[in-house]
């Protein structure tokens, strides 16, 4: 028995002799664990709001980034008509066409309701295996069957098949087919199993066949198409099953078949499940690799190591590639993940990173030298962080380096600090060392202070060491040390505490910051020192934001920048004061380790809560943390380096992470926000359609309490997302809520008309451009409406004027008796 093919299978080889691999950063898997409902995703489509859909062999899930609503068939006739879903597709009316194992079924999204085709009913399709559904230019439905070609005419809503007589549907009844194309002449391309290609031509009206290699010993398998796409006017690309890509004339009516020139990658092609042609390139998905074929040069983005089968391929609207596979979810490639390198403990390797926590990092002879608890490990002729073997110095086994510095005179010679054990003059080359300690038996290698947390390289070969007890100053020429110790008698000292920091500027100064008691800047030539601190007076523009001092940095521009514990502080030579930028200016953390300049300008620090670029010239922030891939969210006092080439390094407690500023692209992609829930009282309310799709709604004034839920379909890191919103009409200010909020509550709003605006910002921080707006209108109670105050009122000067006709009456007729009364007497009187 013939084997049937589906869409999903096919086979490509139409690569060109450049291969290059370009990896699109970490695979994130999305399988049951997060929400969806089976395994299988045999297809993935995006919706004209930015949703994604995905059909399973258990329903149909739509993915808004945070969860899924799955969609089943049940006893109800509205729902799907079965759970094995093979094909997916959205048409011009934002209707999505569900194929499946038993039926085809229109999808509403608006009012979430289904409508159902099927073999055996009035609408009498070919077949009830769904295989491939497209729209054309006319908006007519094609669905290809098992069992042959069905068209629903959009104009007349009935579906045409093989008993209708029509030239096209006779040709292919009793046929599978597997795949269906329209080109930019619009004809419609009909792939089959085993049996050739078709083209639909005249609107319908003819039909021709073409078979990729009737001779093939294997003609029932080369003939089997599976992938059809427009490479030019006159080129069709036609994938088969039997290991081949052709290309189609179109003009001569020939195939021609394309195999890759490059034998280094041809065994790693494997059957391709799908192709995308887009403006981009063409996307090509193997059972092994995904690549994109773009100006002559094929690029391996992914090689497939841990899913079976993929099946589905989605670029959707940022660029993020969405592989479904039968068996194993989704894997997500993320073409703007960061590309940051991170190394971390290897336990059990013997040429292996074996701690933790990382103080030092030094780029030295070519040769990366990274320190700290409790060694030094070294990456000879290091060139990327793939690459590098780590060798263990065993003169700092079992020590904690703090910090390191080149010497400036002798070429082989490493100056390297300790938590505890002193400080080492050691060469690298030899492996001899000179050992400095606070030791009384140190001799001529007495040392200011076993603890030693920086060192600095002067422009004029003076180094400075930042130790607990003050600063040494080592003299290249005399070899000698001089000491700068706090002497609370004497305000020409350095300040008081540990001295985490040192820094030259320009003039020649040495920037000295402590733990405890701020800045003291030294000036060699005079000999004096300037006190900065951080005072209580907020007023005090010459005031640090924390006396904790652990990084500063002289920019390109020649800025002084000061990292301490409570935020970043910006020095201003002309004005003499500093600014101060914090967490709520957009900051990560106020805790800020080291700070680095790239070649554009932009400083990257490290803090407590990950790494945050920071853009000067607008104090502008964009942060990354753990989630990024980063070694972790904390970093370390002293642990940053920026080599020659421009690559950045930052340790942290869990090891270290480099990377290069110009390899961290900004994703830009900030699509409106979508409401995707209102409840009253916390409860889901009934609307006849999903909010999505409503720009108004009404509420009596009973409904005091209400919510918004929503979420920015974009799909790159959807917890670091942020939110703002307003109602317009109560209160103009916007409320921005924090990382991973998404819902806005409102109580006690009084009847009236309003507008809920919302907006969002993804993970890079870029706010949508356009706002997403909802009328609310909140009828009063009817005793506060008009018409009843009118006829209340109404009602009331009724009353009234009955009232006072009643007693205007009365009286009068109280005057008659009166009067009747007096005439009486006065006739008895007479």
């Amino acid at each position: 028995m013939k084997k049937i093919f589906f869409l999903s299978i096919c086979l490509l080889y139409i690569f060109p002799s450049k291969s290059t691999p370009q990896n699109l950063g970490r695979e994130k898997p999305i399988t049951i664990n997060e929400g969806l409902s089976q395994n299988s995703a045999l297809a993935i489509i995006q919706d004209r709001k930015g949703f994604i859909w995905i059909g399973t062999k258990d329903g149909l899930n739509r993915y808004d980034g945070i969860g899924f609503q799955v969609y089943r068939h049940t006893l109800d006739k509205n729902s799907l008509v079965n759970n094995h879903i093979k094909c997916l597709y959205q048409d011009s009316g934002g209707n999505i066409w569900i194929g499946t194992l038993d039926g085809l079924s229109k999808f509403n999204p608006e009012t979430e309701q289904f409508t159902t085709y099927q073999k055996n009913d009035s609408t009498d399709l070919s077949g009830n295996l769904i295989t491939t559904i497209l729209e054309d230019s006319f908006k007519n439905i094609w669905i290809g069957t098992s069992s042959g070609l069905n068209q629903l005419v959009g104009s007349k809503n009935k579906i045409l098949g093989a008993s209708d007589k029509e030239e096209p549907f006779k040709a292919l009844d009793k046929k599978s087919i597997t795949c269906l194309y329209e080109d930019k002449e619009k004809n419609i391309w009909v792939g089959t199993q085993s049996d050739g290609l078709y083209r639909i031509g005249d609107n319908g009206k003819t039909i021709k066949k073409f078979q990729v290699d009737p001779f093939h010993q294997k003609g029932e398998v080369i003939n089997s198409i599976s992938s059809i796409t427009q490479l030019s006017k006159n080129e069709m690309l036609v994938g088969t099953f039997g290991q081949d890509v052709f290309i189609f004339d179109k003009h001569k009516k020939e195939f021609t078949r394309r195999r890759p020139l490059s034998k280094k990658y041809r065994k790693n092609y494997g059957y391709v499940s799908q192709i995308k042609n887009t403006s981009e390139g063409c996307y090509v998905l193997t059972n092994r690799t995904l690549y994109k074929i773009t100006n002559g040069t094929d690029v391996v983005l992914w090689r497939n190591s841990i899913v079976p089968a993929p099946t589905a391929l989605l670029i959707d609207n940022s660029g993020i590639i969405w592989i479904g596979s039968d068996g194993g979810g989704i894997v997500k490639l993320e073409p703007f993940k960061k590309k940051f390198n991170t190394v971390t403990k290897e336990i059990n390797k013997q040429d292996g990173f074996n701690f933790s926590s990382v103080r030092a990092i030094l780029k030295f002879n070519g040769n990366l030298f990274v320190g700290g608890y409790t060694g030094l490990l070294e990456a000879k002729n290091y060139r990327s962080i793939k690459h590098a073997v780590w060798n263990n110095i065993k003169l700092f086994n079992g020590k904690n380096v703090y910090s390191m510095a080149p010497d400036p005179i002798d070429k082989n010679v490493l100056w390297v600090g300790t938590e505890g054990s002193g400080l080492f003059k050691y060469n690298v080359k030899t492996g001899a060392y000179e050992k400095y300690t606070l030791s009384i038996d140190a001799g001529k290698y007495y040392f200011l202070s076993n603890w030693i947390h920086d060192i600095l390289v002067c422009k004029n070969n003076d180094i400075y060491f930042a130790t607990n007890d003050g600063t040494s100053k080592h003299d290249h020429k005399s070899k000698s040390f001089t000491n700068f110790v706090h002497n609370p008698d004497n305000p020409n000292t350095v300040n008081t505490g540990n001295v985490m920091a040192l820094c030259e500027d320009y003039s020649g100064n040495i920037w000295m910051g402590t733990n405890q008691s701020g800045i003291s800047v030294y000036n060699p030539i005079k000999n004096t020192f300037i006190r900065i601190e951080s005072y209580d007076n907020k007023n005090d523009s010459f005031s640090l934001s924390s006396n904790r001092v652990n990084i500063i940095f002289e920019d390109s521009k020649k800025t002084i920048w000061v990292g301490t514990a409570g935020g970043l502080n910006k020095y201003s030579a002309k004005k003499n004061n500093f600014t101060v930028y914090r967490t709520n200016d957009g900051l990560l953390s106020d805790y800020i380790y080291g700070i680095l300049e790239d070649k554009t300008g932009f400083l990257w620090l490290s803090t407590n809560k990950g790494i945050s670029k920071f853009n000067p010239a607008d104090g502008k922030f964009i942060n990354y943390d753990y989630s990024y891939g980063l070694q972790s969210n904390e970093f370390n006092t002293a642990a940053y380096y920026k080599d020659s080439n421009g690559e950045m390094f930052f340790g942290g407690i869990k090891g270290f992470t480099s990377f290069y500023p110009d390899e961290i692209i900004q994703n830009f992609y900030a699509p409106p926000v979508i409401i995707t829930n209102f409840k009253k009282f916390n409860q889901p309310a009934k609307l006849g359609k999903l909010i999505s799709y409503i720009d108004k709604i009404e509420l009596p004034y009973d409904d005091y309490f209400f919510s918004f839920d929503f979420v920015m379909p974009e799909y790159l890191n959807p917890l670091r997302q942020k939110f703002a919103y307003k109602l317009s009409g109560l209160d103009e200010r916007w409320i921005t809520l924090s990382n991973g909020e998404r819902t806005a509550a409102f109580t006690g709003v009084q009847p009236g008309e309003y507008s809920l605006v919302v907006k969002g910002a993804n993970s890079d921080g870029i706010w949508s451009a356009n706002e997403t707006r909802l009328k609310i209108i909140i009828h009063p109670a009817y005793w506060n409406t008009w018409w009843f105050r009118s006829l209340a009122a109404s009602f009331l000067i009724g009353i009234l004027f009955v009232l006072y006709n009643s007693r205007v009456n009365r009286l009068k007729h109280e005057k008659e008796i009166q009067r009747d009364l007096t005439k009486k007497i006065i006739n008895s009187q007479e």
